[in-house]
């Protein structure tokens, strides 16, 4: 192999996560409507829209409305919402958390109450504070964390088949 082919197939295997970065805001979408087959909501959830929160301003938003347009959750059509803040929060189906958000998950677990809200993360460490999901990249892949938990605790069921997705299961 000559020298140039080298050092081409060396700059294009250097990129390959910085493609992956680029793209991992459609991999999150994909992800957060993916897991909505995995989870089963209660009855008064199964009517109206399916909302899809957005805690923060996220590049995943535009993706998720994408989506959206295109396809719909259990029958119910897709809405997605964006929140500038925690205490905007609304009932919502999915609550993503942007990790430039991830300092209010408190408040925003207290927005929701009670509410039957599966909180997906975009960073690891909030599966300790409440999320039922954590997104994780190692720079080329997408991955995420469960917590059984906080997903029963919040009235919702999981399909076993998710737990055995996931990365890590608390």
């Amino acid at each position: 192999m000559s020298l140039f082919k080298k050092i081409y197939l060396s700059n294009i295997l250097l990129m390959l996560p910085l493609l992956m970065f680029g793209q991992l805001p459609k991999f999150q979408a994909a992800y957060i409507y993916n897991f909505s087959n995995y989870i089963e909501w209660p009855v008064n959830y199964k009517t109206g829209d399916f909302v899809i929160g957005v805690l923060g301003k996220d590049e995943v938003t535009a993706e998720l409305k994408l989506l959206a347009a295109k396809k719909n959750v259990k029958g119910q059509a897709m809405s997605i919402v964006e929140y500038k803040d925690a205490t905007d929060i609304t009932k919502c189906h999915i609550l993503f958390i942007s990790k430039n958000q991830s300092t209010q998950i408190e408040e925003a677990i207290i927005a929701l109450g009670s509410s039957n809200t599966l909180i997906i993360a975009d960073k690891t460490s909030l599966i300790n504070k409440g999320a039922g999901i954590a997104f994780s990249f190692d720079g080329s892949k997408l991955f995420f964390e469960l917590s059984r938990n906080n997903i029963t605790n919040r009235g919702l069921k999981i399909n076993p088949a998710l737990e055995k997705l996931a990365l890590k299961v608390n």
